[in-house]
């Protein structure tokens, strides 16, 4: 369940109810499990595979930035189970900035927990440490699924690598993004050197979280649509 397009608020429209609060309500709970069955139940037109079955995707996460209780995520986690246990559930009820409480960790079929790291919202890399170091004492994987540009520099970004309770950080992009939506161009000075300075480290945490050393070649996987000739894809990329 996506924070704009495709949220909460879809479903509740869609039963003429007035406020997204309604979502975490049996009767959307019972909506939003029918979504999810016709989900992961699609067969991809490309491979031939249900998404359920399909061993590229690591981990479905219930919902971006919502405000599900534990109740409500053990639940959803469940069902994904029921139907999928090839993949990992991710929590994503963290509206609240990303720290999940002691009975969100002790939810049985949630593997993974993430945090929204925005300084501009009042977010400090201090809070998702204690978050992460309360996910791994539960036995749990705790990684950062969005970070503010302005808050990759070089030091979060050092910081993050030499905490071994970060699981991973999943930066947008590379390029700053404009709050507004579009993009900050590059040439903005203070953009340049933004993404100048923190481009190394990027780099070692990309080695560290995919456990690489050195130069890193990504393989590159042919399509596996029958109508795309294999031989015309290199086997690997620098």
């Amino acid at each position: 369940m996506g924070w704009n397009s495709g949220a909460s608020g879809t479903y509740t429209t869609w039963r003429q109810h007035s406020t997204c609060a309604d979502f975490y309500n049996s009767t959307f709970t019972s909506d939003f499990e029918a979504y999810i069955s016709h989900l992961l139940n699609h067969v991809n037109p490309l491979t031939g595979l249900a998404w359920k079955d399909d061993p590229t995707i690591l981990a479905w996460e219930e919902e971006n930035e919502g405000t599900g209780d534990s109740t409500w995520s053990e639940t959803i986690a469940a069902y994904i189970k029921g139907i999928d246990s090839n993949h990992l559930v991710s929590w994503g009820s963290n509206d609240g900035g990303g720290t999940p409480t002691s009975s969100d960790l002790s939810a049985a079929d949630i593997d993974m927990y993430d945090g929204h790291f925005y300084s501009d919202f009042g977010g400090s890399l201090s809070t998702f440490e204690s978050a992460a170091s309360a996910a791994v004492s539960a036995g749990k994987v705790y990684y950062l699924g969005e970070m503010g540009w302005n808050d990759a520099t070089s030091t979060n970004l050092s910081a993050i690598l030499s905490d071994t309770d970060f699981a991973g950080d999943l930066p947008w992009d590379i390029e700053p993004l404009a709050d507004s939506y579009g993009y900050v161009a590059k040439a903005t000075p203070t953009a340049a050197t933004t993404c100048s300075s923190t481009i190394p480290v990027t780099r070692r945490l990309i080695a560290r979280f995919s456990m690489a050393t050195g130069r890193m070649r990504t393989p590159c996987k042919a399509c596996p649509h029958p109508r795309i000739k294999r031989s015309a894809v290199p086997s690997s990329r620098t």
